[in-house]
């Protein structure tokens, strides 16, 4: 969803780096680039890991959250290119979607229903109801089965490294789109499809489909 569907990521990385100044913090870009696609929790540990030493982490993640909430609860988020027409075109052919992300899900279903997408989806997968986050397949295992998915038949689309790999760790097929981040070569080396937008993805589907 983050940054495939919607320009949330970059929000992310403003509000981020906000955060960091307020505390009078260095530049920590790299940091940013390692939470992307990482739940709650393992996102969390990775600031402790980094930055404990420096700044009361509870306190850190509680206003950069703050400051996230404040833009994505009122307003819609930005749409990445392509998004209506790729789901409007599944919700036609009636293939099955669901979301699977590693935003708690309350918070994805407003940003989701805010931005107008929520109607599209039968299921939402916050990284709230799963033990592991992304790169482990759990929560796509959770997401293809709520919607009764056959493994061979499932499409992944994934902006994030961690995504990417938990897609092909539930052995489903895998779209990469890039959003803040291009897919380093150890990632590309795992052989999965990469396309610019979703427009792309959408006529892949339909060439698939004739």
């Amino acid at each position: 969803m983050d940054g495939l569907l919607i320009d949330s990521e970059s929000l992310s990385l403003q509000t981020f780096n906000d955060t960091i100044s307020a505390y009078g913090l260095p530049d920590h870009s790299e940091l940013f680039n390692q939470l992307i696609g990482k739940n709650e929790a393992s996102l969390v540990a990775a600031i402790s890991s980094a930055l404990a030493k420096s700044i009361d982490v509870s306190a850190f993640r509680k206003d950069w959250a703050d400051r996230y909430h404040a833009i994505v609860e009122n307003d819609p988020v930005a749409l990445k290119p392509g998004a209506i027409e790729l789901l409007a075109w599944l919700n036609a052919q009636k293939i099955k979607t669901a979301v699977a992300t590693s935003s708690k899900t309350s918070l994805a279903q407003i940003k989701l229903k805010n931005a107008d997408l929520l109607q599209y989806f039968q299921y939402v997968i916050g990284g709230d109801q799963v033990a592991q986050g992304k790169p482990d397949p759990e929560i796509y295992l959770k997401a293809a089965s709520a919607v009764s998915a056959i493994g061979s038949q499932t499409l992944v689309l994934e902006d994030s490294e961690f995504g990417v790999k938990a897609g092909l760790a539930a052995n489903f097929q895998v779209i990469q789109i890039p959003d803040l981040l291009e897919p380093s070569p150890e990632l590309l080396s795992l052989g999965h499809r990469v396309c610019t937008d979703l427009h792309e993805v959408l006529e892949l589907l339909k060439s698939s489909r004739q």
